[in-house]
């Protein structure tokens, strides 16, 4: 079993190898005999034939801290099941194979070109089988103008007009995309409060777990955030309800606020923000009784800053499968330091300090620009 099992792995690491070795892409540079097979026996007409391919893949390229998905097109030759009568290894018949492969390589930038500027995604198949069929149009007008690399002159009339074209789509970078005014996000992490007042006095400090959304327009940021967390009362409190030492208690935080972004650059985020914030404090009763269940509430302002350190951008080309648009999103490591009022009553009153870090996401559809 042991030996089926390593002669299965050594065949399949052959095939492999194998398969790399039979593609040669366009950008490794011009084509030389080596890319051929020689043949005893030519067709009608045929002294030689290039196998080109092209097509397209949904590529993921990373560029420094950042992420594109990308519906990125190839061209290649196989040298494999390319082949040329040994009689017709000539330069002339080099050169006519290359002019051919230039032109595969022509409709290649076409088609990415094409996809770049996709509006929908289903469109993708669609718009490479019309660049396939016009590349396969172009390269029999050229086989037969130059009967099949038999006619120098005219292979010498089509070279430059091929590069010329070739140079017209050079470019090859993403085209300009601007994000939409409207953004979406969300934010989880960690929220310390340092307390201060009798609040502090009776309930003492605290680490919550925090959670929130983000709704944005432009540099307006809608936040939405709430906390969780527990603990046991530090000392008794004997005022507008009655508080046990030791006595346990959940704290839920949820607060309301509008942010301006100052500073929105690809790596840092700055929006100072302003709200209202309600602050609960409830009992943890060991009974089933929630009637009896000790509640306190506050409903008051807040204020603070909050900064989002950007450390991946995420960049998605391909047209969704349902809006058909683009978006750009990006993580980030977000901190928080906010001020709010609690006043509960008033022999139960104070400021909490609250200071927040945690992981952060953020998206902007894209439109052209």
């Amino acid at each position: 079993m042991k030996i089926k099992h390593f002669c299965i792995i050594i065949y399949f690491a052959f095939v492999g190898v194998h398969s790399q070795v039979s593609r040669k892409d366009w950008k490794e540079g011009n084509l030389t005999w080596s890319d051929f097979q020689e043949r005893e026996i030519a067709f009608e007409h045929s002294i030689s034939e290039l196998k080109y391919t092209i097509g397209y893949t949904t590529e993921k390229q990373k560029r420094k801290d950042t992420v594109i998905l990308r519906l990125q097109s190839f061209c290649y030759i196989d040298p494999q099941i390319s082949w040329v009568h040994p009689d017709f290894k000539t330069e002339e018949n080099l050169e006519y194979n290359q002019v051919i492969f230039d032109i595969a390589e022509l409709y290649r930038r076409k088609l990415q070109y094409e996809l770049d500027r996709l509006g929908s995604y289903y469109s993708a198949e669609t718009v490479f089988q019309n660049i396939y069929q016009n590349l396969n149009d172009e390269v029999a007008m050229f086989q037969k103008q130059s009967d099949y690399g038999r006619d120098y002159a005219v292979i010498l009339q089509w070279k430059p007009n091929i590069e010329d074209r070739l140079d017209i789509y050079n470019n090859n970078k993403l085209p300009e995309y601007e994000k939409a005014n409207f953004g979406i996000g969300f934010n989880v992490g960690a929220l310390y409060s340092f307390r201060t007042g009798e609040v502090e006095e009776h309930f003492g400090n605290s680490i919550s777990f925090l959670f929130g959304f983000d709704l944005a327009f432009k540099n307006s940021i809608l936040n939405i955030n709430t906390a969780l967390s527990g603990g046991r009362v530090e000392n008794e409190y004997l005022g507008n309800t009655y508080w046990e030492q030791k006595e346990r208690f959940t704290l839920a935080l949820i607060d309301i606020s509008y942010g301006y972004a100052i500073i929105d650059n690809s790596k840092l985020k700055l929006a100072p923000f302003a709200g209202f914030a309600i602050t609960e404090f409830s009992q943890n009763d060991d009974d089933d009784d929630d009637d009896d269940d000790i509640i306190i509430t506050d409903f008051n302002f807040l204020f603070g800053l909050s900064a989002d350190f950007k450390f991946r951008t995420y960049i998605n080309t391909v047209p969704n499968l349902f809006l058909g648009r683009k978006e750009i999103s990006f993580s980030a490591i977000r901190a928080k330091l906010f001020v709010s009022k609690n006043d509960f009553y008033e022999d139960l009153n104070g400021y909490s300090v609250n200071l927040s870090i945690g992981y952060s996401w953020f998206g902007n559809m894209l439109k052209p620009d």
